[in-house]
């Protein structure tokens, strides 16, 4: 998960040549197949998030905008009423049964994910070695395609860069495009919920760092 930070579009590479942007062409793939595998879990652990379906659109008529925790696995229960859930803390998504969560750190030195078009749009790279072929990457692209529940969480470096601020929700995002001959494989999204974002306060601190 690498920082963001805000760049005219005109930083951006042409997605002509910069990302795959052949027709999405619907294949046979049925419902069950883009739900995660099913999860072996110790007695007494935690349910596995990928066992738990989000109600989004509650969700994001709560969070939209505002800060919510300075750590994932608070953000992560706050999703689903304080319940604990467990998930891979030092991956870039975080997977439901019904969705996926994005985590991008913005500021520090690392500037490979962009903020674009005044941040209606931002790049976003996953992990370090992952790929189209990764299995959490694959079902969010294909969930991605087939416009399912993808929300956006940025968190700012404090302004002594000591530190971390809070997770703000960024709300849902539209799959446009993405670029499998990058590692790790890069996305471009667009913010669906930016038209509301783009007044409230968080989400132009976000921007700006």
């Amino acid at each position: 998960m690498s920082p963001a930070r805000y760049s005219p579009s005109t930083d951006f590479v042409s997605p002509s040549t910069e990302f795959d942007q052949s027709p999405v062409v619907p294949d046979s793939t049925s419902p069950e197949d883009l739900l995660p595998p099913p999860v072996n879990r110790r007695p007494g652990a935690a349910q596995s998030s990928r066992e738990v379906a989000v109600n989004i659109e509650a969700h994001i008529s709560r969070t939209l905008g505002r800060t919510v925790a300075n750590v994932k696995h608070r953000v992560m229960s706050a999703a689903v009423e304080g319940r604990e859930v467990g998930f891979n803390k030092y991956s870039g998504i975080a997977e439901w049964q019904n969705a996926f969560f994005l985590w991008v750190n913005i500021g520090g030195d690392d500037f490979e994910n962009m903020w674009l078009d005044e941040g209606e749009r931002i790049t976003w790279f996953a992990g370090a070695k992952q790929s189209e072929k990764t299995p959490a990457v694959h079902r969010l692209l294909k969930a991605a395609r087939k416009s399912g529940h993808v929300v956006l969480y940025c968190r700012p470096r404090s302004d002594d860069g000591r530190s971390w601020g809070d997770y703000v929700c960024c709300g849902r995002l539209e799959y446009e495009q993405h670029d499998a001959t990058k590692l790790p494989i890069q996305f471009l999204w667009r913010l669906r919920d930016y038209k509301q974002l783009r007044s409230m306060l968080n989400f132009k601190r976000v921007l700006l760092k």
